[in-house]
C-alpha cells in the first residue's frame, strides 16, 4: 500500500494538458492559482495559458476545462459547503495576448456562465506594462458577490 504525503493532496485536478498542436492537442495549465482564506469566500483565480494565438471571438477548451476543475475542486471542499456557487477568475495568456475571463454556474438557468474582457496586447513594453498593472489589480482584488 502506497501513502501519500498530506501535502501531495490537492482538490483540482487536472489543470495541465500537454498536447501536440499540430496534432489538434494544444497545451494548457495553471501557472499560478490562488484561493481566498476562510468559510466566506469560495472565490478562485488563476493565471493560466493556452498554446494557442487567442482571438476576441474564440473560447478554447483548456480555459473551459481549468474553469469547471477549479469550481468543482471549490465545490468539494467541506469548508465551503455552504456555499452554491464558486466564482472563477482566470487571466489568461495566449501568444501575444491576454484576457480576463470571468466564470460560475448558475444554478437557475443550468448554465455556465463566462464573460470575457477584450483582448490585451502583449508586443511592447507599453501595452506589457498597462496590461500588467490592469490584470494585478483584478487578480489581487477582493471577492465579491453573492455566493450563498
Amino acid at each position: 500500500m502506497i501513502f501519500n504525503s498530506p501535502g501531495d493532496y490537492t482538490p483540482y485536478k487536472d489543470l495541465y494538458q500537454y498536447g501536440a498542436r499540430w496534432l489538434g492537442f494544444p497545451s494548457f495549465g495553471a501557472f499560478e492559482t490562488m484561493d481566498s482564506a476562510g468559510r466566506e469566500f469560495p472565490h478562485f483565480k488563476a493565471v493560466i495559458y493556452n498554446d494557442l494565438e487567442a482571438d476576441s471571438n474564440t473560447c478554447f477548451r483548456g480555459e473551459v476545462l481549468i474553469s469547471l476543475r477549479l469550481m468543482l475542486g471549490q465545490l468539494s471542499k467541506v469548508r465551503l459547503v455552504h456555499h452554491q456557487i464558486a466564482p472563477v477568475l482566470l487571466i489568461s495568456l495566449s501568444g501575444r495576448h491576454a484576457r480576463l475571463l470571468e466564470s460560475y454556474f448558475d444554478q437557475k438557468s443550468k448554465s455556465l456562465m463566462m464573460r470575457s474582457s477584450d483582448l490585451y496586447e502583449l508586443n511592447n513594453k507599453t501595452s506589457i506594462s498597462e496590461a500588467f498593472k490592469t490584470l494585478t489589480g483584478y487578480f489581487f482584488g477582493a471577492p465579491a458577490g453573492n455566493t450563498v
